[in-house]
């Protein structure tokens, strides 16, 4: 009686496969799908189990807060608006409402806040900047590039005052009118040694100004628009020494390509 054996291929010859019968391969694959599921689940368990130990030990216990971009505000005060306090879990401090907090605050524009383990959480800010102070019935007030007016530390500034706003601007201390901030801004960033020697800019209505100078005591008559084409037109009047003479009560810039000297009121 003649042998029966296991037919190979070239290949598996050559590559020395060992044949696996069907019934073994299944019971394989059966085998797999049980083990691999159940491996895993075993070590998503071990991560929550291990997460929940770290996060409720003392390791991640908020020691300090860190603070940047601050220049107007002090880090005491920041930390202390976020409402969050030292000793507390700092995965289970509800940074969505300190936050919210944070942003409460009128001369503050945008804050980030980012947990820095073990033990450390930092608070960016972007705080408003100033273009000038502005006399309300209320006291000084920042006034920034958005036309918004915020409360200022007790700090001193070097900033014009601007006064006669309180004609043109709304009771929830937003200005109506962009054509102050546009000055101010155009000043700022194309005349600042202009802008140093401004003491007051006194709003005659939401298009002109009476601009007071430090230096020479000159009053300007100025429209908040075109600002620096009209210091253009004042530094060539300074330079000719035309008011050397004699102080004018005003000089008048308000019209293109002159400039008119006032010797009354």
């Amino acid at each position: 009686m003649s042998s029966h054996r296991p037919i190979y291929s070239r290949t598996q010859e050559r590559e020395r496969i060992p044949h696996v019968e069907p019934e073994t391969r299944s019971q394989v694959r059966i085998l797999r799908w049980i083990v691999v599921p159940a491996l895993g689940g075993l070590l998503l368990f071990g991560i929550q189990n291990a997460y929940s130990a770290l996060t409720g030990s003392d390791v991640f216990r908020l020691d300090h807060i860190s603070v940047t971009g601050n220049r107007l505000l002090k880090e005491s005060d920041v930390a202390g608006r976020s409402g969050l306090e030292v000793g507390v879990d700092l995965f289970s401090a509800d940074l969505a409402a300190a936050t919210q907090r944070l942003a409460a605050d009128p001369a503050i524009k945008h804050a980030l806040l980012m947990r820095q383990p073990p033990g450390g959480l930092l608070i960016q800010l972007q705080e408003r900047r100033p273009l000038a102070l502005a006399a309300t019935p209320e006291g000084l007030y920042g006034l920034d590039g958005d036309g918004v007016f915020f409360p200022l530390p007790q700090a001193p500034f070097d900033l014009p005052i601007v006064t006669g706003i309180e004609a043109v601007a709304d009771t929830p201390g937003v200005y109506r009118s962009s054509g102050l901030v546009a000055f101010l801004d155009q000043l700022r960033s194309n005349a600042p040694a202009f802008l140093e020697e401004v003491s007051e800019v006194h709003l005659v209505s939401d298009a002109e100004a009476r601009v007071f100078l430090v230096g020479d005591g000159l009053t300007l008559r100025m429209r908040l628009e075109d600002a620096v084409d009209q210091v253009l037109r004042f530094d060539a009047f300074v330079k000719a020494g035309a008011h050397r003479t004699q102080t004018p009560a005003y000089v008048d810039l308000r019209f293109s390509n002159q400039v008119i000297v006032g010797t009354g009121q």
